[in-house]
């Protein structure tokens, strides 16, 4: 990690290296696979770690102006001349 390499090349040395350990230790040869006390990294702590950006990218979020809330508010609380509103979860 802090060599520069992707996070996907040294992801897959921790897997290899586990499926090493953990052949040997099914060998016995050695007692404890000491992969197991070794978690991988999260990718966002990786990144972070060298200093570049992993964030998601998001949908574009459109704001109301004031005249547009206003004329939101108006059709939810529209009511028949009956007196019953059209929109039945307006208040929602």
């Amino acid at each position: 990690m802090n060599n520069g390499y992707a996070y996907t090349t040294v992801k897959k040395v921790h897997v290899l290296l586990n499926e090493y350990f953990r052949y040997l230790t099914q060998q016995k040869l050695i007692v404890k696979n000491p992969m197991v006390s070794t978690p991988m990294i999260k990718k966002s702590n990786f990144m972070a770690a060298q200093d570049k950006e992993d964030l998601p990218e998001y949908d574009t979020v459109t704001v109301f102006t004031p005249e547009e809330f206003e004329r939101f508010k108006t059709e939810a609380f529209r009511c028949y001349s009956n007196g019953n509103r059209v929109h039945q979860q307006a208040a929602a």
